[in-house]
Order: structure tokens, then C-alpha cells, then sequence
């Protein structure tokens, strides 16, 4: 009987106390810090009056806030805005609980918005079955963020490369020449800006310089294109057309061209009498998806300077033979191998190797050192994992692009390339290098170079 005593003593004192004593107990524990009992002990007041005021309802809303329950704080909050008179709701008095109320507004809006995200990115898994899922997935997320800023950089790049564009034709408006608007048609970075000079020159007989372009349904362009060889003074020829489906030998009978580019178009071959052109200083086809086969022998371009192959169907590369005054050379096609006389060519001074994909990738060859007046070595897109130690012999060398290869290691040679300014770096697909010894060179590189920028794709 003596514990049941004790119990009900204790019952009677607690039950003895009022609802004003209750509350006064609760605003303590709040003034207190203890917000959960101060919380606690004004529901109970509430319970026993069977009813709510202004006073109970404001402080179960600061003591629901600071205990972080934010949903229950936001019903209090808009219980105690409905009891209170106008005048009292725009009181300097009323001045905290609006403060209050409005910094629970953010708080809940922020938990809705992270709410939202992550329903929008799918719910974490309870148990993760293997212990590499979430690393993949960070890993998935970093290579996206990193495409993303490849695609954002490249997308900057080309619009300066418009706006470029557009103010150094404008600039030789003020004073046109052949020799402007040649070199601003083989500008790689203006891209193919035919359209733009179109306006300005169709066919000029008395400077020498020629654009045909045939994407549109003129049938008098194609009797034009026949009569093409005729015109006397032709030496650079630029022709351009998903339209054109082939090039008559009459364009190349007077053999008076320096300078050819053939791009975008849907030929298939190019005439045999193309080597009558003895003086041919530039021979650049792109983006001719159906051509399927080259001259077979370039050797008869002595002087040829500019070569350049880039996206054809055709994948032989041609004899080069004595085209031993080459400077620059671009192939872009899908080889299985480096030509071996590449490497013969020792006046080049760019050399731009791309998208040879051999299964296995590949080593490049020691031969590269042999081309000691090279500049710039452009080898993106390529499955070359290991670069030779031949290549300190480049010691004209400025630029080094290695975007989208399978590098497995940078040779230490490099640091004795002191002219190096630029070296571009990044994974196959335009993934990040996963590769510790690709990072460490690069370091050691960085230091041994202080003038050498790096960039990430």
C-alpha cells in the first residue's frame, strides 16, 4: 500500500497545480533554453484549458522554431496571427514574432526546394549493394560537370571566334584584296565563312580569286562550274557544295592553281589532272563524307606547304614523295597507323594527328624527333597512350595538345622543352584522367617550366 500512497500524493500535488502556474513553469524553461519542455509543458496548458490563446500559441510557435520543428512552429505561427487584433499584428511589440516568421518562411521554403531535388534526382537507395555505387556515381557527376564546362568553354570559343570573324572582314571591306580574303578563308577558326564573302565576290577574273558554292537549286551554277577552267587568271579555287557530286578535269587543265579547297561537298573522286598544278602551294579537303579516294601521289606538288585532310570517307593517306617544303599538315581521318614518311618531312613546322584508333591505342613512334622545326603537335581525339622520349629533340616546340587521348604517362623529356608555352590535356571521351602518373608529370612539369600554361578539357 505504500508505493500506491506515495503515487497518489504525488498525483494530487501536480494536479493541484493551475494552468497560469503551468505556463509560468513553460516560459521558464523557454527563457532557460530548455525549448522541448518549455514546448512539453505549454501543451499541457493548452490540453487543460481545452482551448488555446494568443500567449499559449506564441510560445509553442518560438518554442516549436527553436526546436526545429518548423511545420508545427508554422501552425502556431498562423494560429497566433489569427487571434491577435490588426493593431496589435503591426505593433513593435508583435515585431519579433513577424521577424520570426518570416526567417521560418525561408527555412521552409529551403527544405521544399531540397525536397524537390532530390525527388527530381531519384531517392538514395536504403542499402547500397556494392561498396563502389556511390563513388560512381560522384565519379558519373564530375565527368558531366566537366563535359558541361568543356561544352560551355568550346561554345565561348567559337562565338569569339565569330565576332573575330565578322570585324576582320568588316576591316577588309575598307580595303579588299585577294590576298585578305585568302587568308581569311584558311583562317581554321573563322571556320567556313563562304556565305559572308559570297556577298562581296562571286567571280573575280581580274584578281585571280574564285569562290563557287552550289547548295541551291541555280541551274546555271552548274553549266558555271563546267566553264570554270576557262578563266584565265584562276590560281586560288575555293569550292564548296553538298550539290556538287563531281569536279570536271577542265578546272585543273590550265594547271595554273596554288591554292585548292574542296569542302563540304558530295563528290566522290577528284580528277587524275590535279597534279598538273605543279605550283600548288595548299590542298585542303574537309568534310567531303563521300570522297573515297585521294591522289594517289602528291609527290608532283613540290612546293606544296598546306595539306590538309579532314573528315573524308577516304581513310589511305596519299604518297607525299618529294613534298619535302611541307609546313603544315592536318589529317583528321580514321587511320590505323602513322605514316612512316611523316616523319621525312623535317621543314614542317604543324603537325596535327587525329583520330587514329586502333584498337589496342598506340605508342608514337621515336621517329618524331626527326622533326626538329616543329611548332605545334596537335594529337587530339587519338588513342596514343605513351608519347617517345625522342620528343626532346623538339626544341622548337610551342604547343602540345593532347585533348581526348589515352595518355598513360608523360615523358620526363619534356621538361627540356623550353619553349614549350602550352600543353592541352584531358581524358579519352572527354573524361578526366584517372591516371596518378598523368598528374604527377604534369606537376614536375610545371615546375620545371614556369612559363607553360595547362589546360584541362
Amino acid at each position: 500500500m505504500k508505493p500506491l500512497y506515495i503515487f497518489l500524493l504525488f498525483g494530487i500535488v501536480v494536479n493541484a497545480q493551475t494552468p497560469k502556474q503551468n505556463f509560468t513553469k513553460a516560459e521558464e524553461f523557454y527563457k532557460n533554453g530548455n525549448y522541448a519542455e518549455a514546448v512539453a509543458q505549454t501543451e499541457r496548458v493548452k490540453k487543460s484549458l481545452g482551448k488555446s490563446n494568443p500567449k499559449v500559441e506564441a510560445l509553442l510557435f518560438l518554442g516549436y522554431y527553436n526546436t526545429q520543428d518548423y511545420t508545427k512552429a508554422k501552425v502556431a505561427y498562423e494560429t497566433l496571427k489569427l487571434m491577435v487584433p490588426y493593431k496589435v499584428g503591426n505593433s513593435s511589440e508583435f515585431a519579433l514574432y513577424k521577424s520570426t516568421g518570416e526567417q521560418l518562411d525561408k527555412k521552409l521554403a529551403e527544405i521544399q526546394t531540397a525536397f524537390e531535388k532530390k525527388q527530381n534526382q531519384g531517392s538514395k537507395p536504403l542499402y547500397s549493394y556494392s561498396q563502389y555505387e556511390d563513388k560512381n556515381d560522384i565519379k558519373e557527376r564530375r565527368i558531366e560537370r566537366k563535359k558541361e564546362a568543356f561544352d560551355n568553354r568550346m561554345e565561348k570559343i567559337q562565338e569569339n571566334n565569330k565576332n573575330e570573324a565578322s570585324q576582320v572582314l568588316e576591316q577588309i571591306l575598307k580595303n579588299p584584296s585577294k590576298e585578305k580574303f585568302e587568308n581569311y578563308l584558311l583562317e581554321e577558326r573563322y571556320g567556313d565563312k563562304f556565305e559572308d564573302v559570297k556577298k562581296y565576290l562571286k567571280y573575280w577574273d581580274e584578281t585571280s580569286f574564285m569562290i563557287f558554292d552550289y547548295d541551291s537549286s541555280d541551274t546555271d551554277k552548274k553549266s558555271k562550274l563546267e566553264t570554270l577552267g576557262y578563266h584565265l587568271n584562276i590560281d586560288f579555287l575555293n569550292i564548296s557544295g553538298s550539290k556538287i557530286i563531281y569536279i570536271p578535269k577542265s578546272i585543273f587543265t590550265r594547271g595554273t592553281l596554288t591554292k585548292i579547297a574542296i569542302n563540304r561537298t558530295s563528290i566522290t573522286s577528284l580528277p587524275d589532272n590535279i597534279t598538273n598544278n605543279k605550283d600548288l602551294g595548299l590542298l585542303t579537303l574537309k568534310f567531303n563524307k563521300k570522297l573515297n579516294k585521294y591522289p594517289e601521289d602528291l609527290s608532283a606538288f613540290v612546293n606544296l606547304q598546306i595539306l590538309i585532310l579532314q573528315n573524308n570517307k577516304y581513310s589511305e593517306f596519299p604518297l607525299l614523295g618529294h613534298s619535302i617544303n611541307l609546313r603544315k599538315l592536318y589529317l583528321n581521318q580514321h587511320m590505323e597507323n602513322i605514316p612512316n614518311e611523316i616523319f621525312n618531312l623535317k621543314k614542317l613546322k604543324e603537325l596535327g594527328i587525329m583520330t587514329i584508333r586502333p584498337s589496342q591505342g598506340f605508342e608514337f613512334p621515336e621517329e618524331l624527333g626527326r622533326l626538329t622545326n616543329l611548332e605545334v603537335l596537335e594529337l587530339n581525339h587519338s588513342y596514343v597512350k605513351e608519347l617517345p622520349k625522342s620528343i626532346k629533340n623538339l626544341v622548337n616546340l610551342k604547343e602540345l595538345n593532347l585533348f581526348n587521348t589515352s595518355i598513360e604517362d608523360l615523358p620526363s623529356e619534356l621538361k627540356e622543352l623550353s619553349n614549350l608555352k602550352l600543353l592541352r590535356v584531358g581524358g579519352i571521351d572527354n573524361k578526366p584522367y584517372n591516371n596518378k602518373k598523368v598528374e604527377r608529370a604534369l606537376k614536375k612539369l610545371v615546375k620545371a617550366l614556369p612559363n607553360l600554361k595547362v589546360e584541362y578539357n
